[in-house]
């Protein structure tokens, strides 16, 4: 099964203060950590939204700007579409998540797989982690028509489409980094980790 990621790089950042992709981990960015997890399992990727680029990705205007993460989602598929890609699956990740690995996406393409759902999120503290998500691409359609009638989140779409919910063993693949304190919290984590 052919998959494509797609980075949500177009945030504005409010409680940040500055553009999240561009905060240094180590000797990387935010948006090269996220990248180097991401890239092992597609089979290609984009950047929807923001000026920063990355080499191994596609940059991509957000057609929907201001219209938060569903509509950088409305905007790959568009993408996707435009570009006759033939991939079946789409790897949904923000750029502030600053200890995704590879492992976590992996497990979560599996059970994609194994489940046969339309899409595949983790379950972290009674919330669902959209901004690394799983979809296919036959949920394309229904997205689309959903957000031209005024839907900008993703909680009114789970009833039009068939759900798995992953309760992950780790959670701090899927903690996003929304303020300086957060991103001190990841710091200090990925520091402390053996595999740094």
């Amino acid at each position: 099964m052919t998959a494509s990621g797609v980075v949500l790089n177009g945030g504005q950042s409010r409680r940040m203060g500055t553009d999240k992709g561009s905060l240094a981990l180590g000797s990387a960015t935010m948006l090269d950590t996220v990248m180097a997890a991401l890239l092992p399992v597609v089979d290609d990727a984009y950047l929807v939204g923001g000026s920063q680029q990355h080499r191994d990705a596609v940059l991509l205007a957000d057609g929907y700007l201001g219209q938060g993460p569903l509509g950088a989602l409305v905007s790959a598929f568009d993408a996707l579409r435009d570009a006759a890609s033939s991939a079946e699956v789409l790897v949904l990740v923000s750029c502030d998540l600053a200890e995704l690995t590879t492992q976590a996406l992996a497990e979560l393409l599996a059970t994609h797989r194994a489940s046969g759902a339309d899409y595949v999120v983790p379950l972290v503290d009674g919330r669902r982690q959209w901004h690394c998500s799983i979809w296919h691409r036959r949920c394309e359609t229904q997205i689309a028509d959903a957000f031209a009638s005024g839907v900008r989140s993703f909680r009114p779409l789970t009833h039009l489409f068939s759900e798995c919910v992953v309760v992950p063993r780790r959670t701090q693949p899927f903690d996003d980094v929304d303020t300086p304190a957060d991103y001190e919290r990841a710091r200090s984590r990925l520091c402390a980790s053996p595999d740094n």
